[in-house]
């Protein structure tokens, strides 16, 4: 291939120039949907960390807040220290309490 007047030129740039521009439009939409992926697991965890340990939650919808925990091993220190402090009181205390270490045993491996 020999590029050598204006017109073979123009010509490439024709169409490098919206190949570039449809490429930088994937990135760009690319890294919007990854930012919004992130944010709905940032409410998502928040939401989570808000209900566990709430009176209106068994000991069983705890068992299961602190399963989801795993799904968040960026949270992994706060988890850690949160589920280490918090005390649990009540009738089948020792299921949540197993839960707990569970979880934490698994979040310092990762």
């Amino acid at each position: 291939m020999n590029l050598q007047s204006s017109v073979d030129w123009l010509t490439w740039a024709s169409v490098i120039l919206p190949l570039m521009a449809i490429a930088w439009s994937a990135v760009q939409y690319v890294l919007t949907q990854k930012r919004e992926q992130n944010y709905r697991e940032f409410e998502k965890f928040h939401r989570i960390m808000a209900e566990l340990g709430s009176p209106n939650t068994t000991v069983l919808g705890n068992m299961a807040l602190t399963y989801e925990l795993r799904k968040f091993p960026q949270y992994r220190e706060v988890i850690i220290r949160a589920l280490e402090n918090i005390e649990v009181k009540g009738s089948r205390a020792d299921l949540l309490e197993h839960e707990f270490a569970l979880t934490i045993e698994l979040m310092k491996r990762q």
